[in-house]
């Protein structure tokens, strides 16, 4: 769901990613994450987002 600042909240395994909406869809992105707990990092990981009208899909890069 996007807030009013024109961001949207996705769940990716077990984590909240926020994210800032496209300009427009179709529109894809590769993102690196670092999934932390406090300051430790938990992974990094590489996400491709496809954003096309309403879906969202994200894509996780294989190493």
């Amino acid at each position: 769901m996007a807030d009013r600042k024109g961001r949207i909240a996705v769940e990716f395994m077990g984590h909240t990613i926020v994210m800032d909406m496209p300009p427009r869809a179709p529109h894809a992105e590769l993102l690196t994450i670092d999934l932390r707990r406090m300051d430790e990092i938990l992974m990094e990981i590489r996400l491709l987002v496809v954003w096309s009208g309403d879906l969202i899909q994200l894509i996780q890069e294989d190493k």
